[in-house]
């Protein structure tokens, strides 16, 4: 049952942060709540299956060229992910280049707070000691 705890929470996640990308971004739109929940779940089976695979495969240039080509690789396949997404679900539009860019960004910026707030509550739980090992 754990897993389908990660799952929806996941799911869940993805949805928010693809709202505020939606609520940020004039180039990116939605049709309306079930077509962004749609494109939530599309978002989050690209990161979960094909994203690691990518990174695996572009392991040798990145282990090769460290600093911004790394960072840069990295923003690609994020930037793909999204891309993807936009392309699969009818509901979910990017309107250019530069708004997927852009959208990626927002995207990468909301995913840093919410591991802020993980790691957060994660360290919490390891302090009054209710945490798993």
């Amino acid at each position: 049952m754990r897993w389908l705890r990660l799952i929806a929470v996941s799911w869940a996640v993805n949805f928010v942060v693809l709202y505020v990308v939606v609520i940020v971004l004039e180039d990116v739109s939605y049709d309306g709540f079930l077509s962004l929940l749609y494109a939530a779940a599309v978002f989050g089976i690209l990161n979960t299956v094909l994203k690691p695979l990518l990174h695996f495969v572009t392991f040798p240039v990145r282990a090769i060229f460290l600093g911004p080509l790394r960072i840069a690789i990295a923003f690609a396949i994020s930037l793909a992910m999204l891309g993807i997404t936009s392309l699969i679900v009818d509901g979910f539009n990017i309107d250019s280049f530069m708004g997927l860019v852009w959208a990626t960004l927002v995207a990468w910026i909301v995913n840093v707070v919410f591991d802020l707030g993980e790691n957060m509550l994660v360290d919490r739980e390891k302090q009054a000691g209710t945490g798993t090992a």
